[in-house]
């Protein structure tokens, strides 16, 4: 069997493993997987390119946590006032260079926010689970 070296080399193997196929492990975490597109993102010139698009399996926890950390960052009272200022500028009448700075620098504001804010979530959440580890580590040594 020739192998050719495509745009989708591992979407094969993907699905295998998700079927069940040859690679499947008992017990494994695949069944805590789905699948997401992935786009290709040449210049086009390759037919095979346009036609096949690779499946990458990314861990439904790592979706779920995403959501958490937007609905938090969402939640916060700055982050709402930078995204409202952010639409009132669409009904301001000034040049459009000023409006591309005002509009720079509240993206900036709220780009630094938000990550902020998911650090905070994110050292939050392994300080929970650093103790719910210590928890049950010690229930286990007893």
């Amino acid at each position: 069997m020739v192998h050719f070296t495509s745009t989708n080399e591992h979407s094969v193997d993907t699905q295998t493993k998700a079927k069940g196929g040859e690679h499947a492990e008992p017990n494994s975490d695949e069944d805590d997987a789905i699948f997401m597109p992935f786009q290709y993102e040449g210049d086009g010139r390759r037919r095979e390119a346009k036609l096949h698009k690779m499946k990458a399996m990314v861990a439904k926890d790592e979706i779920v946590i995403e959501r958490m950390i937007h609905e938090y960052q969402d939640s916060n009272h700055r982050v709402r006032t930078l995204e409202n200022e952010l639409e009132l500028l669409r009904s301001l009448k000034i040049s459009k260079k000023e409006l591309q700075s005002k509009r720079n620098k509240l993206t900036a504001q709220l780009s630094r926010d938000r990550q902020k804010l998911e650090m905070s979530f994110l050292k939050a959440m392994c300080i929970n689970y650093l103790r719910l580890m210590r928890r049950l580590d010690t229930r286990l040594a007893d």
